[in-house]
């Protein structure tokens, strides 16, 4: 099964839906890292849909992210949870038993080399963006990505994202030059990938 980029939260004990908007990563406390597991595509689903609609917001057609479906997506994070991929897996961020953020990873899906893994998504509720829940979500995967044996890792970003390009590159992502354009709803964009040894 390929997992892409269009694709959000959820876990043990996990709540269905997103606290109110601003509020869960006001005052950080505790937050705790574990694997997804059954039941937990519907947060994965929620915290997806909603960063989609505000990270891309001046990027791609409204219509196409006021179109993002949550059942949708809670179907596709649904079968990557209960019938995972080999060597594939979702971290989840939560706080106070609610999931504010995820990450997914697993062997890169353009090549055959089985050193090379890949950085599907990672992204989080935005009233949790610039708290350091993303970096530390990304050292957790770059963590997971190494133990299943990958020495390298690529991913696909929508070129023109300002702030995720800042992000991948602060944690030292390469850009190699490479592009492909993706289509979303009636128009096309293109996606640039980026690097890194592990």
């Amino acid at each position: 099964m390929r997992l892409d980029l269009s694709d959000s939260c959820g876990g043990k004990g996990a709540r269905n839906s997103l606290a109110t908007p601003g509020v869960l990563c006001e005052h950080l406390p505790v937050i705790e890292f574990r694997d997804a597991a059954a039941g937990d595509a519907l947060a994965v689903a929620t915290v997806q849909v909603a960063s989609w609609r505000e990270a891309y917001r001046d990027q791609l057609p409204a219509e196409y992210l006021a179109e993002l479906s949550v059942p949708d997506r809670d179907r596709f994070w649904a079968q990557v949870v209960t019938e995972p991929p080999p060597r594939t897996g979702i971290v989840l961020a939560l706080r106070d038993e609610t999931v504010v953020g995820f990450a997914a990873y697993g062997p890169a899906t353009d090549t055959d080399d089985p050193a090379l893994g890949q950085l599907f998504a990672i992204y989080l509720d935005p009233a949790c963006w610039d708290t350091g829940i993303g970096r530390q979500l990304h050292a957790i995967v770059l963590d997971r990505l190494r133990a299943h044996g990958f020495t390298g890792a690529v991913l696909w970003m929508l070129d023109g994202n300002v702030r995720a390009a800042r992000f991948y590159r602060l944690a030292g992502w390469d850009d190699p030059g490479r592009t492909m354009m993706e289509r979303f709803g009636d128009v096309e964009r293109a996606l640039r990938q980026l690097s890194r040894d592990l």
